[in-house]
């Protein structure tokens, strides 16, 4: 599948400070593809190590 068959994605990110900056490598990557997403803060994810979590959603008819 491809970018463009994206219709949904879940960001859950760790910092406040950190959603510019990934909202700016997101969208160079979607291209100007626009599916739908969510974006959540959770700092619980630190305790685990992680910085960023995705969730994708892809449909081809």
């Amino acid at each position: 599948m491809e970018i463009s068959n994206l219709v949904k994605i879940n960001h859950y990110i760790v910092a406040g400070t950190d959603v510019y900056a990934y909202t700016k490598v997101r969208n160079s990557f979607l291209d100007g593809h626009r599916p739908a997403n969510t974006l959540v803060l959770v700092p619980a994810l630190a305790g685990a190590g992680v910085l960023l979590e995705l969730e994708a959603v892809a449909a081809k008819l």
